[in-house]
């Protein structure tokens, strides 16, 4: 169907209807908590943004007891995928940062917090990982023979990326994905340039396309 002129996205719409539909009555920390859940659920069902959508977006922007901030959902959109994730970028003015290999953490999923979730060529955002070749360390996140680096932030032009050590404490929780967890100080931390983060990443792909070809 195509969209008629002057028009909003479904996401848009949906965003704005709910903020209207909240009853006066809610309190601060209530509508705060809700309006977090209505977005939540708009980014992990992949409901439709356009491009330009984040101005308007940001106006529903609440800060009470509960903030809620709209254009705080990009982690998820990397996890579920949608049409979000591009609004977000075109509004900071940044380019996809794209893993060989990501790692989520597994509460954006509202799943068990000990299975973290790992999906091929895909984008990362802070708080989000990558799984990346190099030597290996025993006492640093390592996972299926490489090493885990997390976000801690990134603008157009570089990624900081941080690795943790893995304590018996977070092995006991979470067993084989002890490493997938984002926990305590760094042990190291990488500041890459664009070019850089793709060298690496192509270094993995190349890796893993040559043990599928075994």
């Amino acid at each position: 169907m195509k969209k008629q002129a002057n028009s909003i996205s479904a996401g848009l719409a949906f965003m704005q209807a709910a903020a209207a539909a909240m009853p006066k009555s809610l309190g601060d920390r209530e509508y705060g908590a809700a309006m977090g859940n209505v977005m939540s659920l708009a980014v992990r069902n992949r409901f439709a943004f356009d491009r330009n959508d984040a101005e308007a977006l940001d106006k529903l922007r609440f800060e009470g007891a509960v903030v809620f901030r709209p254009l705080d959902y990009y982690l998820g959109a990397c996890r579920f995928g949608g049409t979000y994730a591009r609004m977000w970028e075109l509004h900071h003015g940044q380019k996809p940062w794209m893993a060989d290999r990501a790692v989520f953490p597994a509460y954006i999923g509202g799943y068990d917090d000990r299975q973290p979730f790992t999906v091929e060529d895909n984008r990362i955002a802070v708080r989000a990982g990558a799984l990346l070749p190099g030597s290996d360390d025993p006492d640093l996140a390592t996972f299926e023979g490489l090493q885990v680096w997390f976000c801690t932030s990134m603008t157009d032009d570089t990624i900081t990326l941080c690795r943790y050590a893995v304590t018996d404490e977070v092995r006991k929780y979470h067993g084989r994905n002890a490493p997938l967890s984002q926990q305590g100080k760094p042990a190291r931390i990488r500041k890459l340039s664009r070019a850089e983060w793709q060298q690496w990443n192509q270094q993995a792909n190349e890796l893993r396309s040559a043990e599928l070809a075994a």
